[in-house]
């Protein structure tokens, strides 16, 4: 009944009137039963009436794994909100500040690969409950730093020696490897200080194990094992007449980066210039020249 004549009371013993307790249309904020009471001003009859609200309010929760960091293996990661309210009427939707969703923008483990803060709300579709969860993606793509010192000389005086990147990055999380196309690594192949034997181009690469970023760099070795010309010259024959010979090995590379040393064998004798390209000899024999080139040790 509706009108001027009559009055209305809700009451309620386990539910809530926000508003409107003498009202045909209150409002309510809890699940319990509510009852009218109309009064008919006129004559003093009332009514009661009583109506049951139930709540639907399972409420929903957002949560996100904290994820991995963006670098050389992975340039993209998934997130993880598995670990949320499940169910068919779960829907998601993700955002981002500062970063960058791939796909799977609606779903449990979108694909993201830039840093930056991602929202993600959760909502039930039957009872319109939300909740939302933030996570922060971060990077680590360093690259590992490579020194290599000034490279040796190679020779005849150091036929093998060693190139020092020791200088470089180091440690459990890093992998070395040396590489030539035309130079020659004797070992330590896989370490910061191998040992070659050629002079050429040798290319490092570290890999940080942890991020798996790399860096490479190369270096030139040059080697010196030009071998001096040497020329006995001409044999001789000793005769009762000439008792001594004068040996001629002036056609022999000369200077002063060259020093020169006689041996003799099967008899022979050498009486003066041992150490020059012209000695003197007196007894039949073989004459071995031997010319060193003092900058680079060969002879």
């Amino acid at each position: 009944s509706s009108g001027s004549d009559f009055f209305y009371e809700w009451t309620t013993s386990n539910g809530n009137i926000v508003s409107g307790a003498s009202s045909e249309s209150p409002t309510v904020n809890a699940a319990g039963t509510y009852t009218i009471t109309v009064t008919n001003l006129v004559n003093g009859c009332t009514a009661t009436s009583s109506v049951n609200v139930i709540a639907y309010l399972n409420t929903v929760n957002a949560v996100i794994a904290s994820p991995p960091a963006l670098d050389c293996f992975s340039p993209t990661v998934f997130l993880n909100a598995g670990a949320s309210t499940q169910g068919g009427n779960i829907e998601y939707i993700w955002s981002d500040i500062n970063g960058n969703i791939v796909s799977g923008a609606n779903t449990a483990n979108p694909v993201v690969d830039q840093i930056g803060v991602y929202d993600v709300e959760i909502t039930d579709a039957e009872n319109g409950c939300t909740s939302t969860a933030s996570v922060v993606v971060t990077e680590d793509f360093s690259t590992p730093n490579i020194v290599i010192a000034a490279p040796p000389f190679l020779d005849c005086n150091n036929v093998n020696d060693i190139i020092d990147a020791s200088a470089s990055d180091n440690g459990p999380n890093y992998s070395y490897q040396w590489t030539t196309s035309n130079g020659v690594i004797v070992s330590g192949g896989n370490t910061l200080t191998p040992t070659v034997s050629s002079g050429g181009v040798y290319e490092l690469e570290i890999i940080n194990t942890s991020n798996g970023c790399s860096s490479v760099e190369s270096v030139e070795v040059f080697s010196d094992f030009t071998l001096p010309f040497a020329e006995a010259g001409p044999g001789a024959e000793l005769t009762c007449a000439v008792s001594e010979i004068v040996l001629d090995a002036t056609n022999s590379d000369t200077g002063g980066d060259y020093t020169f040393s006689w041996s003799t064998s099967n008899g022979g004798n050498i009486v003066s210039g041992i150490n020059t390209l012209t000695p003197t000899v007196n007894a039949a024999g073989t004459y071995t020249i031997t010319i060193t080139n003092t900058v680079n040790g060969c002879e």
